[in-house]
Parts: structure tokens; C-alpha cells; sequence
């Protein structure tokens, strides 16, 4: 209420041309009444299913959620779609989502792919990657990098398992998870890894600033996003992977296909399947191959620059936003 009654008051000031609502249902319908006052164009961003996500956390007994609350977010999905059908312009954060709000009934001249991008940055100089390596006692054992949620939904054991083959079958190498752990997962992947002999090849960390990032993906001979194939994860467009390869470094990724296709059209990286058999076999080509992971990383990062920037995401918004609102761009 009390946003309501701050943007009536803006926009009483200064009508909008356009409001743009991330995600949020409620939001949605607010920026569809004050279209009604003020003329103003409405854009929904929808980069990921929340609600769905939230009922199946409840549902796993990953989220304490109230049978009032879980009720709520089964009312909202019917109200989120009757919201899309009617704004102006829908940002889907994937081409699998375009095609998922399509059958929504979602207007397809009203709704664009607009996929996550990445900053082009430099890779973190030497001597910052040897004292992280030193920190996280690595030696000289190469390093993957798993950067993202540590929680159950995500299926990490699987990852656990392919490590503790590829350690079996190649040799030392160390497997870095960072992260927010929800429901002790952290302690629970860490059990596993001893269970299968390679808890000395783990390590599980908390977040880290994004500021650190970099350093991180320098550091590690490839990054791996593992993500299942449940429905949520299908829609997708895991930023992690784009971040990755805008710093040159390879990736093995499962099958979801905005990663998938990220990383098919760049050549840089493996596609496999989610599987601990398939994953230790692409994530020991690369990591115990130097050279090709050095060519892929190249190749990967060399095709973020060219499309997936945030600089190359933002022209293609604007571009439609100065069309839904019928201008021409004005050049600088």
C-alpha cells in the first residue's frame, strides 16, 4: 500500500512512458492499474518461475512456508498469467521460457528473449590466484569451481559422486563449492564426500563478495554448472556459466538449454549429461587437458564478447523499448 500511494504521487508529478516489474506478480497488476492512470507502457522481466520455486521448496521441506502462504503462491500462478497477457512487453530470461509463456497464452509478438549476460572483465593477476590457492591448500592439484546455491533442489550429490570417479580414476584434483547452504546441505555433501574417500578433495565454502569471483574462476582449470533437469531449471539462464566463460574459462554444463546452447555455439565447453558417470568423463577432458581447456576458454570468452554482454543486452532493450513506445533511437 504504502508503494502504491508513493508511485500514484510520482506519477501525478511526472507520468511514466514506462514501468518496468521484475518478477514480482503483485507488482504486475500494480503497474497495470497505474497503465490505466498514467498511459504509461508495461514490461515484465520474468527471469525466474518464483513462485513455483517456492512451492516446491516448501513441498521438499526446504522452506518453512505456511499453509496459508503455499495457498497464496497457488493463487498468485493463475493471477501472474492472466498479469503477463495484458502488459505490453514480457523480458523472457530464455528462449525455453519464451516458449513456455507462449503456451501460456502469452502474445508471441509480445514477449522477447532477453537471456542473463556478463561484464567483460580481466582475469585476476597471478599473484591473487596463488594466494588463493594457497589459502584453500590446493597445491598443485587442478581446481573446479561450482559458484551458486548449495541446496538440495540443486542435486549436488551427483556432482559428489562424478568427483569421487574422476579423483579414482585421474588423480588429485580439487573440487571448490561456493555458496549459500541452505538445511545443512553443506554438512551433508561433506558426509558424502568422506563416504566415498574424497572429502580431502572438497572444499565448501561460504559466499564470497562478487568482488571475488574473478579470482576464483582464474583459479580454477574449469567451472561446472550441474544444474538438473527438473521443470524450474529448464527455463533457465544460469549466469553463472556466462561469467565463467567471459573470463576464458571453461565449462561443463548439463543439458538445459539456454546453457546448453550458450556453450554449444561458443565451443566453450562440454555439454553432459546429468549424470556422476557422464560428469567426471567431460569434467577430465578438460581439466587434465590443459591446452584444449585453454583453447575453449578462448573461444568462449570471445563469443560473450561479441552477444552476451550486458552493454550488447542493453541495446537490444532499448531498441524495443524506444519501439513499443513508437520512437526512433536517437544516436548520441
Amino acid at each position: 500500500i504504502g508503494l502504491l500511494r508513493t508511485i500514484a504521487r510520482v506519477a501525478q508529478r511526472e507520468p511514466f512512458d514506462l514501468i518496468q516489474v521484475r518478477n514480482l506478480t503483485g507488482a504486475g497488476c500494480l503497474a497495470l492499474w497505474l497503465r490505466r492512470r498514467t498511459g504509461a507502457r508495461v514490461v515484465f522481466q520474468f527471469s525466474f518461475p518464483t513462485l513455483e520455486g517456492a512451492i516446491g521448496d516448501a513441498r521438499r521441506g526446504e522452506r518453512a512456508m505456511s499453509w496459508g502462504r503455499r495457498l497464496g503462491a497457488r493463487l498468485a500462478i493463475p493471477v501472474r498469467g492472466w498479469m503477463l497477457r495484458r502488459v505490453d512487453l514480457v523480458l523472457a530470461v530464455s528462449e525455453a521460457m519464451r516458449e513456455w509463456l507462449i503456451e501460456m497464452g502469452v502474445d508471441p509478438h509480445r514477449v522477447i528473449t532477453i537471456p542473463l549476460g556478463a561484464e567483460m572483465t580481466d582475469r585476476a593477476p597471478g599473484h591473487d590466484v596463488a594466494e588463493l590457492r594457497e589459502r584453500l591448500d590446493l597445491g598443485d592439484a587442478p581446481m573446479a569451481l561450482y559458484a551458486g546455491a548449495i541446496a538440495p533442489a540443486r542435486r549436488l550429490d551427483v556432482l559428489i559422486r562424478a568427483w569421487a570417479r574422476l579423483v579414482d580414476r585421474h588423480g588429485p584434483a580439487t573440487l571448490v563449492l561456493v555458496g549459500p547452504s541452505s538445511f545443512g546441505e553443506a554438512d551433508r555433501l561433506g558426509d558424502l564426500a568422506a563416504s566415498l574417500g574424497v572429502d580431502t578433495w572438497l572444499r565448501v565454502l561460504a559466499p564470497v563478495p562478487r568482488s571475488e569471483i574473478p579470482r576464483f574462476i582464474t583459479a580454477a582449470a574449469v567451472a561446472v554448472s550441474p544444474l538438473p533437469p527438473d521443470p524450474i531449471y529448464r527455463v533457465s539462464s544460469p549466469t553463472k556459466t556466462v561469467e565463467a566463460l567471459a573470463l576464458g574459462c571453461p565449462v561443463v554444463v548439463t543439458p538445459i538449454r539456454d546453457q546448453a546452447e550458450l556453450v554449444e555455439a561458443s565451443g566453450g565447453g562440454l555439454v553432459a549429461p546429468f549424470d556422476a558417470e557422464a560428469l567426471a568423463g567431460a569434467l577430465a577432458c578438460l581439466m587434465f587437458d590443459p591446452e584444449r581447456a585453454r583453447a575453449m576458454g578462448a573461444a568462449g570468452r570471445a563469443f560473450v564478447e561479441r552477444h552476451r554482454t550486458y552493454e550488447r543486452i542493453a541495446e537490444r532493450i532499448e531498441e524495443r523499448y524506444e519501439s513499443l513506445l513508437g520512437r526512433d533511437r536517437v544516436g548520441c
